[in-house]
């Protein structure tokens, strides 16, 4: 199952879930933790048993990948849940712009990258018994995965926006969640303090109806001027007015 399907569609077709989340990692370090969190509420209690993530291309505009981003990579995943990683060896040479960061040279030697992933494995090893008793606390404030958005716009800023928002709350230390029109429309935003539209036009009405009925029971709402003034078909509705 990619990230780029709707999981929630196959929620009750499959006993466990593996996801491929290259796409979560281009634009900032909270890829794996994002993503574990967001496909936590959209699959429910059904296993989340793979997490991979691509560190692996070197484009002109970016180094190479140290320790330093390598634990900011893994750690709030490792704190949120996640259960295992693998790193594995990646080789691109065909341009001097876009080649792969491996984990060792052909002569064998661990490179950066490699010494860096040996260290987080091990440490993961030690905490492993630590790690397995505990649970990450119950979400205060949820962001709002905007699939209408994402249908409608051709580019990745609703993406964009949803890592944002979530990246702020998280290091500011707020438990957050990411969730669904699903999650709205079967009641789950009774749990929660507050809820942000991160880049939100798009909204269906009867999910924007449940998000005005939070706000009048007393939910926070964070969101821009343009929130909801589109349904999911693109038809002017301005919902949340």
């Amino acid at each position: 199952v990619s990230t780029a399907n709707d999981p929630w569609l196959y929620r009750d077709a499959c006993d466990s879930f593996g996801y491929d989340l290259y796409p979560f990692e281009r634009d900032g370090y909270f890829g794996p933790a994002l993503s574990l969190d967001f496909h936590r509420t959209q699959v429910g209690d059904k296993d989340i048993i793979f997490l991979e993530t691509n560190m692996c291309f070197k484009r002109p505009n970016l180094v190479e990948q140290n320790e330093l981003d390598i634990n900011r990579l893994y750690w709030p995943a490792i704190l949120r849940g996640l259960k295992g990683m693998y790193f594995y060896v990646w080789n691109q040479p065909w341009s001097k712009d876009h080649r792969g960061y491996w984990l060792c040279q052909l002569d064998g030697v661990l490179t950066k990258p490699g010494r860096s992933a040996v260290r987080l494995a091990k440490a993961f090893q030690t905490l492993a018994p630590v790690l397995k008793s505990g649970k990450p606390l119950p979400a205060q404030v949820a962001v709002y995965y905007p699939w209408a958005e994402v249908s409608q716009t051709p580019n990745v800023a609703p993406i964009n926006a949803v890592r944002g928002a979530y990246k702020l709350l998280t290091q500011a230390h707020y438990p957050t969640d990411i969730i669904s029109y699903h999650n709205i429309l079967q009641g789950d935003l009774s749990k929660y303090k507050a809820l942000v539209l991160p880049l939100t036009r798009h909204l269906r009405p009867d999910v924007a109806e449940k998000i005005k009925a939070f706000v009048a029971g007393g939910g926070l709402l964070i969101a821009d001027q343009q929130a909801g003034f589109y349904d999911q078909y693109h038809r002017e509705s301005k919902s949340l007015e």
